[in-house]
């Protein structure tokens, strides 16, 4: 597990940008720093968030925010039972030298040009281990690391420092640098390969390539792969589960855009859009936040018979805002004008057209208010980070998502919301989209799926994910779907973590303990930590003690409370009764995306882009 680095780093909760760079100065140091994480046993390979400040708003800030979620999750107590732990697999040691790898040809197996930049031995942490340094077909970058004893388990971790924390010492570390990005805005403009790419291949390659040099350097292949990613990780992760079931076989989805070509163009602009004034100034600002949040716990927080600071279900939360719009003579701090007033309205509602055909399932759920800082609502002294957000946001329609691409004078101001434009911006969801409910190969493979989702997730709306589990319990049955499939809700949590909200983050743990020994995972304990931030914010103090604990159940299932002892302690709830699915997630215009048969194959030569139907 993880343990504090000598070097100390002080992680108080700040929002600046000298703090910020600061604070990510020091990450490589934390990271890496021999004793900080014991790099002895497996192979991890780990894959950036590709065009993350391009595409997906969260820009570096988001790397930050997922190193912060390691070290967050690195507090979260698992499961104390011994059957549920990963079994002891014998450690395998390398037939080769690691330098051999340098001239190591692994084009073929990996089915595209593979270029071995490096490989040298590094003598760092508990267990010294091979850095391999790659690219394929000059555009995909990556690297896998691999230790000296090895227990024979492949991990590709899914986003930039997205490690699961559950037996990190176990895990050598590798990560793809991108896969295809090179710090270019516009990357993705009149090169169709390069979507394909980021759309569904680019993990598969790399993934082919591990395997290949696990395979050289210890002459067996992994016995047992995994994939842990959250975010656009995580789309890349259903992707990879719907296209090459063969690959993984455990898969940990998180806070997934599984509909990234609305999320990332029609959800995203009508946020931006509707909290800026024709002369770019923000409407609703941070400090009023606190009140509109208060107002809706005040009218949704005990719905579930308790009283909590917690929504446990949003979807049936329709709070009436109106009830903190400024009277004559308030004090205007203590209080949302008319205009900030219609403009939450509007943001919780989500993008339509103007006839209010939705063109996503709804906007930020009730509960999420606090976490509209830094996506929808611009902190005080960030522009940049604002103007960052913007300009992904515009880019993504322009030059990701757009067939062809839309001309180089075009802003965010500039896009439409109706129906034309949105079959417009949907049409290369073959590429992108993640919404295929049939997971049968998957299934008859003997593999596992985890899903979860925060439901204070303002970047990407939990709805995706109820919505992608209630269509593979329609498509392939309920009991073939809990064979195989577990999907967690965590109420009050942000997106891949932090919030109000109790989290566990370590799914890898009940994954392999699946996967391995046949036993399927219940419910999780989830923990709050103070200061744990989420976001942007950096984690809390590695010493830090959690202030809430809750049990969480299988979706649909719910935490009760006894009725007595303290609310923060799990040992005070049992489980509740299911909730309803919302039937609002099927009333707008992409409700039909849930369906099998829509992914294409493709290939791409500058902006000629030729599919095919099947693999």
């Amino acid at each position: 597990m993880f343990e504090t680095s000598e070097s100390g780093v002080s992680l108080p909760r700040g929002y600046t940008s000298a703090y910020w760079r600061e604070w990510l100065a020091k990450v490589p140091t934390l990271f890496f720093e021999p004793g900080v994480i014991d790099m002895s046993k497996e192979v991890l390979i780990h894959s950036s968030k590709m065009i993350a400040s391009v595409v997906f708003r969260y820009g570096w800030a988001f790397l930050s925010c997922a190193f912060a979620s390691i070290l967050l999750s690195a507090q979260t107590s698992t499961s104390s039972s011994a059957s549920t732990e990963p079994p002891d697999l014998p450690a395998v040691t390398s037939v080769l030298d690691c330098s051999a790898l340098a001239s190591a040809d692994i084009s073929q197996a990996v089915g595209g040009p593979t270029q071995i930049k490096s490989a040298s031995l590094v003598n760092e942490g508990k267990t010294p281990y091979c850095q391999i340094k790659a690219e394929i077909e000059g555009n995909i970058n990556f690297e896998v690391r691999l230790p000296s004893s090895w227990t024979q388990r492949l991990l590709f971790g899914g986003g930039l420092f997205q490690l699961p924390s559950t037996g990190i010492e176990q895990f050598a570390v590798a990560f793809a640098e991108d896969l295809g990005h090179r710090g270019h805005e516009d990357v993705f403009r009149n090169n169709y390969q390069l979507r394909v790419n980021y759309g569904y291949r680019g993990v598969h390659l790399v993934t082919l390539a591990a395997k290949e040099l696990v395979a050289r350097y210890y002459k067996q292949a992994p016995k047992f792969s995994y994939y842990a990613g959250c975010s656009e990780p995580g789309r890349q992760g259903m992707q990879q589960v719907e296209r090459f079931p063969e690959d993984f076989n455990g898969v940990i989805v998180g806070c997934a855009p599984i509909t990234t070509t609305t999320n990332n163009s029609f959800y995203n602009a009508w946020q931006i859009l509707k909290n800026t004034r024709a002369d770019g100034t923000p409407i609703l600002t941070v400090e009023k936040l606190p009140i509109l949040h208060k107002a809706v716990l005040d009218q949704c927080d005990a719905s579930d018979g308790l009283k909590d600071g917690l929504i446990s279900d949003p979807f049936s939360c329709h709070p009436d805002i109106t009830v903190v719009e400024c009277k004559p003579g308030q004090n205007p701090d203590s209080c949302l004008s008319s205009e900030q007033v219609r403009v939450a309205q509007e943001i919780y509602k989500g993008a339509h057209d103007t006839q209010g055909k939705r063109l996503v399932a709804h906007g930020p759920l009730p509960g999420s208010e606090l976490a509209w800082v830094g996506y929808i609502v611009v902190e005080p002294n960030r522009n940049q980070m604002a103007d960052q957000m913007r300009k992904g946001t515009e880019l993504a329609i322009r030059d990701l998502f757009s067939d062809p691409t839309l001309p180089e004078t075009f802003k965010l101001s500039d896009l439409k919301f109706d129906r034309a434009t949105f079959d417009s911006l949907t049409k290369l969801r073959t590429l992108y989209d993640g919404t295929n409910p049939d997971l049968s190969t998957f299934h008859k493979l003997g593999h596992k799926l985890i899903l979860w989702h925060g439901l204070n997730d303002v970047a990407v709306p939990p709805s995706l994910s109820i919505s992608l589990f209630e269509a593979m319990r329609k498509q392939m049955g309920a009991s073939a779907t809990d064979d195989f499939v577990r999907f967690y809700l965590f109420p009050g949590v942000n997106h891949c973590g932090g919030g109000e909200g109790p989290l566990q983050r370590d799914l890898l743990t009940p994954l392999i303990a699946w996967v391995e020994r046949g036993v399927t995972p219940g419910v999780l304990l989830a923990s709050h930590v103070p200061g744990a931030g989420g976001g942007f914010a950096p984690p809390p103090p590695p010493n830090a003690v959690a202030d809430r604990t809750r049990p969480v159940y299988p979706y649909p299932y719910t935490a009760q409370y006894r009725g007595k002892g303290s609310i923060d302690d799990a040992a005070n709830f049992e489980q509740g009764p299911a909730q309803p699915t919302p039937t609002d997630l099927f009333n707008w215009l992409g409700a039909g995306f849930y369906a099998p048969g829509y992914e294409k194959w493709c290939t791409g030569n500058g902006t000629i882009l030729q599919c095919k139907e099947s693999r």
